[in-house]
């Protein structure tokens, strides 16, 4: 057995680890192994991982919160409110198991995230650890505390521990105002990551997160509790299949296999490439793929905020030369809410509708129900919805109501 102190050397632990984890990543055992080896080496760089329960079963697996013996101060940037920190509490986290919770040695809560050393995530993440782009008005991506390199093989990156802000999809928000800001921060994180070529290429509920968390089966209740204080604040993460692009690369050559199109969440994929083109345009996807989780997330709050219907639809819209950039999106964005008033701000939110989560933001008319005056004054029409069926040649995009087709 290899002495305890040895594992916080670099050259050791990576000889330990002498298994594929990316093979194994299902592998409660070995995952649990590789985790374990890792604990002092965390530990010697100021990092220690929370005890884990459950790995083996892959199920949702329980984080026990180490014991500390004074509270933490007040949550400042770049980290997380807290709702309890009870050494008894439990918190339930879903299987990714890319992840592991620690504690950091100034008494915050972190979570550490491996992937190829030879990755575009390791590429980005550096990236994103600059103090310049951590200061960057328009960042509003996880910050990335620590990026720490252990062999040819494996890296990690340190982030602040947040919340899981997919629960909206379910339970909505609290204030027109909150449900504004879930897509303005959105749409800056978009805006941010194509300012410096990078393309997210996975937009989606489980991608957004909330600096406030709390026990599993409470968090819903007590984060939109939290919304109320005015303090939420959601970002953008997860950047295992995003690319990086070289700072200078012409419009021309900003392309991707069209193949490419079909990784990540499949709810937001567009009709971009129905055409059958064999190269797409990732950027202009990206922006029609968050423009879809808006509609879902946001889009059936039009009868509030009308202008809501033709932004949305300029994201998602089928002509991709004339869609929206993500940087112009910002910037309309912010004239719709400066068009609000602050009682229209505080407005509370209508439930969301019960989906289906079958490309419901597809099948959803957004503009049903706003005022004919308004519809006039829009210079475009509405952008029907589509949805995606599945053929014996692949996949295809017809009308929503589209009954008949062979």
């Amino acid at each position: 057995m290899t002495p305890l102190e040895d594992l916080t050397d670099s050259v050791t632990v990576s000889r330990t680890i002498d298994f594929d984890i990316f093979e194994d990543i299902h592998n409660g055992g070995v995952l649990e192994r590789f985790w374990d080896v890792l604990h002092p080496w965390f530990l010697a760089r100021g990092y220690r991982l929370y005890p884990r329960r459950g790995l083996g079963s892959l199920k949702q697996h329980e984080l026990q919160l180490y014991e500390i013996t004074d509270e933490p101060e007040e949550p400042s940037s770049p980290y997380s409110h807290v709702a309890s920190r009870d050494a008894s509490s439990r918190i339930l986290w879903p299987p990714q198991y890319y992840l592991s919770a620690a504690t950091s040695n100034l008494r915050r809560d972190v979570m550490i995230k491996f992937f190829p050393t030879e990755s575009n995530e390791r590429t980005i993440s550096q990236y994103l650890k600059e103090e310049r782009q951590r200061v960057d008005p328009l960042n509003r991506t996880i910050p990335v505390l620590d990026v720490f390199t252990l062999d040819a093989r494996l890296s990690f990156s340190v982030m602040p521990r947040w919340g899981p802000a997919a629960f909206v999809r379910y339970h909505g928000f609290d204030t027109v105002g909150t449900a504004l800001q879930y897509a303005d921060c959105l749409l800056k994180a978009l805006a941010f990551l194509h300012k410096h070529m990078i393309i997210h290429r996975d937009p989606r509920p489980a991608n957004v997160l909330v600096n406030f968390y709390d026990n599993h089966e409470r968090h819903p209740e007590t984060c939109r509790a939290f919304f109320a204080t005015g303090r939420a604040r959601f970002v953008l993460c997860d950047f295992g299949l995003s690319h990086i692009f070289p700072p200078d690369t012409p419009p021309e050559l900003r392309l991707r296999p069209a193949e490419e199109s079909e990784w990540g969440t499949y709810e937001y994929h567009l009709a971009d490439l129905e055409s059958g083109d064999s190269m797409y345009d990732p950027f202009a996807y990206d922006v029609g793929c968050l423009g879809g989780l808006l509609c879902e997330i946001i889009g059936y709050l039009t009868p509030l905020v009308p202008p809501l219907a033709p932004f949305l639809d300029r994201m998602i819209g089928p002509d991709i030369p004339s869609r929206i950039s993500a940087s112009d999106a910002v910037r309309d964005f912010n004239r719709l809410i400066e068009q609000l008033d602050a009682s229209s701000m505080q407005m509370r939110a209508i439930s969301p509708p019960k989906w289906n989560f079958d490309y419901v933001w597809q099948g959803h008319d957004r503009w049903a129900g706003l005022p004919e005056s308004f519809v006039r004054e829009v210079d475009k029409p509405p952008v029907r919805p589509r949805r995606k069926i599945q053929g014996p040649q692949g996949s295809y995009f017809v009308d929503w109501n589209a009954t008949n087709f062979v």
